[in-house]
């Protein structure tokens, strides 16, 4: 700020510069500076040129059923903020049992199926389960996983937990176990905007999922037998209501291709992942590509893969 009124000593006898202008461009530094270095980075560089999660800034995670919401959630926001010596408090409405292994397997890369059909892996691969399952215990105290927690209980729990993060898996799923039929669209707009208000609070990163509609194909190449997918867009969330417009951020993530073969066993090409910024306050926007290995629950860089030629 003193720079900007050092400045605007030299522009006085200019038109085009005012001090407004000036003490605006210094505030817009300082934020900055403070921000700089306080984020939570995803891990892939393509997307963190373009977003970041920030303390009390309310983040959605929008994608259609079984499209990598909580995998995203669980690799790209979880585990950085565990490993930087943070709190995290999980809010899981759906597959709450299955929530460890995911995090097992994201952080160790471990199929996910050697967790959930134990019972037909190898020796081996059991020792390697048990194993993993065992270092997770390490972040057990920082850590902390809860389902059908109403909002005045959760809020009560981050008032006593003190946390870094707070992530709602997934918001129509608690809506329906909290609100009757009718008032569901609106429920989902009074939830993002308590939740939005607990962070805020408790000046923590926070992250919601939310459904969004599936995919329609736009255009199929017959040659390949690939159905190539519709852009999602923030008027897919227009269905849970005006949960948009209390988010600072929205990130909507889809497969761009869909295999419509009639003998394949593929429905998606799960390795080809798309990632749409699709509102940031604080980033440029836009899409970018990456790869998704469903099976770890991994994501990496498009480039970092070697692809065949």
């Amino acid at each position: 700020i003193g720079e900007a009124i050092a400045k605007s000593s030299t522009y006085k006898n200019s038109s085009s510069v005012t001090w407004d202008s000036q003490i605006d461009e210094a505030l817009i530094s300082v934020e900055e500076t403070a921000r700089r270095g306080r984020e939570i980075k995803t891990g892939l560089m393509d997307l963190d040129d373009r977003f970041s999660f920030y303390r009390s800034n309310t983040v959605i995670v929008g994608a259609p059923t079984s499209h990598g919401k909580t995998a995203f959630l669980i690799k790209c926001l979880t585990i950085p903020a565990l490993k930087k010596g943070m709190k995290v408090i999980y809010e899981c409405l759906e597959d709450y049992h299955v929530l460890p292994y995911k995090f097992a397997s994201a952080l160790y890369g471990v199929p996910l199926s050697w967790y959930t059909r134990y019972e037909l892996a190898s020796e081996p691969q059991r020792r390697r389960v048990n194993e993993t399952l065992e270092l997770t215990k390490g972040y057990k105290d920082r850590l902390t996983v809860v389902s059908d927690m109403d909002m005045s209980s959760f809020e009560r729990l981050v008032t006593k937990v003190q946390p870094d993060v707070i992530i709602l898996d997934y918001l129509q799923k608690y809506v329906e176990g909290f609100f009757d039929e009718g008032s569901k669209r609106e429920a989902c707009g009074k939830v993002t905007s308590q939740f939005q208000n607990i962070a805020r609070k408790a000046h923590c990163y926070s992250a919601i999922a939310s459904q969004v509609r599936r995919r329609e194909i736009s255009k199929i190449d017959k040659s390949n037998n690939i159905g190539i997918l519709r852009r999602p867009s923030l008027s897919d969330l227009k269905e849970s209501g005006d949960i948009e417009n209390y988010a600072d951020s929205v990130l909507l993530l889809w497969w761009p291709w869909k295999d419509v073969s009639e003998d394949s066993s593929l429905k998606y090409d799960k390795g080809r992942y798309c990632i749409q910024v699709a509102k940031d306050k604080l980033g440029p926007g836009g899409d970018l590509e990456v790869r998704f290995e469903g099976e770890t629950l991994n994501f990496k860089d498009r480039y970092s893969i070697a692809t065949p030629s």
